[in-house]
């Protein structure tokens, strides 16, 4: 979702050259952006192979690597996906015939019109002129028509566009654009005489889901998408990006709880659309590459990676700013002292079943099953454990410790249960929390001997106990 512009002037400044570009349909307006602004992101959705093909080697052989050729998917298929997902192009550039073609003519040619005009900020389109379509008009539409001959000045392009079909772009665009659900508004202006349309979107609300085709993952997470312009920069929670005279605003809420994430940026494309659009195989296998050169982030699913300008980058609003680099090499060591740790409790006789984790992973949340099911949706903490108040833990070895820590309390110094108390409650805690149902509880460190017995002073339990190198004394 957080996909493109600086949230500037337009045409100005560090976000004039930091934009996502769509091309539908060739014309070679991507190849040319592509080379103009090395930081933009651009696609090519090409149908032609030949076309793709020379694309693709100029891209190779040139190193350009801002500009991705998807082949695989219709133009209607990518109107809609883009429609259903969070994404948003800052510019878009089709070609409004080969998209009336591929629609099946006018059956689906409106809710691809629809789909497209709301998938950018800015869309460019071409189409014939007001000349053209008078023209047209008048070879095929009218009842009778004279002979050239007899009606010279009639079939001359100056002569045209006659009444009834000026501004026709404008009135055409505007009659047949539909959309999937929703509201969206946008301002329709002819550029020159040579039949480009610039779409602008002023303001829309639509529902989104969690990403592009979403339904090949079964995803249930919805969104809804605002799009907010005012003719002056106001002051908001996500920055505004001037787009043809006013200062336009996007952003998303969730609908479960009603999360804000803003679009401060409008200038990549998700590796998840970027993937099911078509990536030929030779930017796809150097995509890859640069995947497994990226720093390792809590949740690198093809969602949550963009390609941006000549790379590609994380993007996940909540676990963005923490790499687990210095972490993976010993996930194997890790699950060892997991595994190893579970089979001496099961000796010991105090393994029960295992707790439900929103991901349920093995080993993590093993022999501490009970009635507590949390919620624990904080992956720092995503182990139910049956403390008294019901607590959120890390994984099942501090579900256990903290259980111990509580029935060492509860015995409050009693030599007849000091021994177990020390047995599951032994444990140096280092400043660490734990939640306890949602909430984020404190721990005291004050363990000061090599016991590490919690709320406790070293000096205190060792007078108290006699505790010498590691021995009870009575």
């Amino acid at each position: 979702g957080e996909a493109g512009g600086e949230g500037g002037e337009e045409g100005e400044g560090e976000g004039a050259s930091k934009f996502s570009f769509m091309e539908i349909g060739g014309a070679g307006v991507g190849e040319r952006a592509a080379d103009d602004y090395t930081d933009a992101t651009v696609i090519s959705i090409l149908n032609e192979e030949d076309e793709a093909q020379t694309a693709v080697d100029r891209i190779m052989r040139e190193e350009i690597w801002n500009h991705a050729i998807c082949t695989k998917e219709t133009v209607s298929e990518v109107a809609k996906n883009l429609y259903e997902s969070p994404e948003l192009m800052r510019y878009s550039y089709w070609n409004g015939l080969s998209v009336f073609l591929d629609g099946g003519r006018r059956e689906g040619f409106g809710r691809i019109l629809g789909g497209l005009f709301t998938s950018a900020l800015t869309n460019f389109v071409s189409i014939p002129t007001s000349a053209e379509w008078s023209l047209v008009w008048k070879l095929f539409g009218e009842e009778q028509v004279a002979p050239y001959g007899a009606d010279e000045a009639g079939w001359q392009v100056k002569n045209h566009p006659v009444a009834g079909f000026h501004d026709f772009e404008r009135r055409f665009l505007g009659m047949e654009t539909e959309v999937y659900g929703g509201d969206t508004k946008v301002a329709i202006g002819v550029l020159g005489d040579e039949g480009l349309v610039r779409v602008d979107v002023i303001n829309a609300t639509r529902a989104v889901h969690h990403h592009y085709d979403f339904k090949k993952d079964g995803h249930q997470r919805t969104y809804t998408m605002h799009i907010s312009s005012d003719d002056e920069k106001r002051e908001g929670k996500s920055k505004a990006h001037l787009n043809n005279g006013k200062w336009t605003r996007v952003w998303l809420t969730r609908d479960m709880d009603g999360h804000f994430i803003p679009y401060n940026t409008i200038k990549s494309l998700t590796l998840i659309a970027v993937l099911r659009m078509g990536l030929v195989p030779e930017l796809k296998a150097r995509a890859y590459k640069e995947f497994i050169g990226m720093p390792l982030y809590e949740d690198m699913a093809p969602w949550n990676i963009v390609m941006e300008g000549q790379g590609y980058n994380y993007i996940d609003y909540d676990t963005k700013d923490k790499t687990f680099d210095a972490y993976i090499p010993h996930a194997y060591q890790i699950l060892s002292v997991l595994m190893n740790y579970k089979r001496t409790v099961k000796d010991f006789e105090h393994c029960g079943g295992n707790a439900r984790t929103p991901y349920g992973f093995g080993l993590v949340s093993d022999c501490v099953g009970s009635s507590f099911k949390g919620p624990c949706e904080d992956p720092e903490f995503p182990v139910p454990c049956a403390t008294k108040k019901g607590t959120c833990e890390s994984d099942f070895i501090s579900c256990l410790r903290a259980i111990g820590e509580e029935e060492l309390e509860e015995s409050n110094g009693s030599e007849g249960d000091l021994g177990l108390g020390l047995g599951l409650g032994w444990r140096s805690l280092g400043g660490r929390g734990r939640r306890i149902q949602g909430r984020h509880l404190g721990r005291s460190g004050g363990s000061g001997c090599g016991w590490g017995v919690p709320g406790r002073g070293g000096e205190e339990w060792s007078k108290r106990y006699g505790i010498v190198k590691g021995f009870w004394s009575r």
